[in-house]
C-alpha cells in the first residue's frame, strides 16, 4: 500500500483519504449514470467519464517499476503527486475510451 511505501505523513493522509473519498464518489457515479443509461439506450457504453478506478492497478505497479532509478525521497514524493493526481482524475469528467475486448482476444 501507499502508506507502507512511506505516504505516511499527515499530508500523506490526507492525500489517501480524499483518494478514497474520490474513487468512492468516481465508482458511485458510474453506477448511476450507468442506470440512468440503461434505462434510455440498450447496448453498452463505448466511454467512461472520468478516470476508471481500476486504472490504479496499471499506474501504481507502473510507477513502482522507477523505483529502483529515483532515489528514496524523490520516490515518495512522486507517489504523494501520483495519489493526488489520480484522486483529481477519478472525479474530473472527461471521456476515456472503453477498451475493445474483442479485439483483444484476437
Amino acid at each position: 500500500s501507499l502508506y507502507c511505501m512511506g505516504v505516511d505523513s499527515v499530508a500523506g493522509i490526507a492525500i489517501l483519504c480524499s483518494y478514497c473519498i474520490c474513487a468512492v464518489i468516481r465508482l458511485a457515479f458510474f453506477n448511476v449514470q450507468e442506470a440512468k443509461r440503461q434505462q434510455v439506450e440498450s447496448g453498452s457504453n463505448k466511454f467512461y467519464r472520468g478516470l476508471p478506478v481500476t486504472t490504479s492497478s496499471l499506474i501504481f505497479p507502473l510507477y513502482f517499476l522507477v523505483k529502483g532509478i529515483l532515489p528514496g525521497n524523490l520516490f515518495v514524493a512522486g507517489l504523494y503527486i501520483l495519489a493526488a493526481l489520480t484522486a483529481f482524475l477519478f472525479i474530473l469528467d472527461f471521456k476515456v475510451k472503453k477498451p475493445n475486448v474483442s479485439k483483444l482476444l484476437k
